[in-house]
């Protein structure tokens, strides 16, 4: 096996995290730790280009919202705005970089950095500013509703007295203070955690 080196980047709603992997006879190793940037002008990813770590093989992009894998084409992302709707991320950012890029849904991209801690099938939910869901089957391939595009649960809501009982407000980062807020650090905290049990346990 030769040895590769990959970029990656997480597109969050708030920032955008970077780190730099190597997969060599031994397996993975971390090269650069993941650091966090503030979220920078989402229109134009020429940013991206100045910052890429020279010598890298492959690059991989994590983003919330639905995304077709399949096709490198991000279908939504809200951080970004309507420029963001249906774009060729991948395409874009192979031919500005020069190497190939596979992109995926965040929740999927969390879920497959853990495939190897326990047996398969698994689902997975990666908390942030919105909350993205992925399950895999048993041979630890993801598992998408519709060809090529990831499970998008954040439109469901919860059976909640809440100001906003939309999913991917109240199980995200905004839910999570405005608990914080209104009961104190430790009670909001408990609240929240009760409520993402019990959407867990109703899925």
């Amino acid at each position: 096996m030769n040895d590769m080196r990959v970029w990656a980047i997480d597109f969050g709603g708030s920032s955008v995290k970077l780190g730099t992997f190597g997969f060599d006879r031994a397996g993975l190793y971390v090269e650069e730790a993941p650091r966090c940037i503030d979220a920078p002008d989402y229109a134009d990813l020429s940013w991206i280009t100045t910052i890429c770590p020279t010598g890298v093989d492959r690059v991989g992009v994590a983003i919330g919202g639905p995304v077709n894998a399949l096709c490198g084409t991000v279908r939504l992302f809200r951080a970004g705005g309507d420029g963001w709707t249906n774009r060729a991320l991948r395409s874009e950012l192979s031919a500005s970089l020069r190497i190939p890029v596979a992109i995926c849904n965040d929740g999927e991209a969390h879920l497959l950095a853990h495939r190897t801690l326990g047996p398969h099938p698994q689902m997975c939910l990666s908390i942030g500013t919105s909350i993205g869901f992925a399950l895999s089957d048993e041979s630890g391939g993801i598992v998408r509703p519709r060809k090529g595009i990831n499970f998008e649960i954040g439109a469901l809501h919860l059976p909640s007295m809440r100001e906003n009982t939309r999913v991917s407000w109240a199980l995200g980062e905004p839910g999570f203070f405005a608990l914080r807020a209104a009961y104190g650090e430790l009670a909001g905290s408990r609240q929240f955690g009760a409520s993402l049990g019990g959407f867990v346990a109703s899925l």
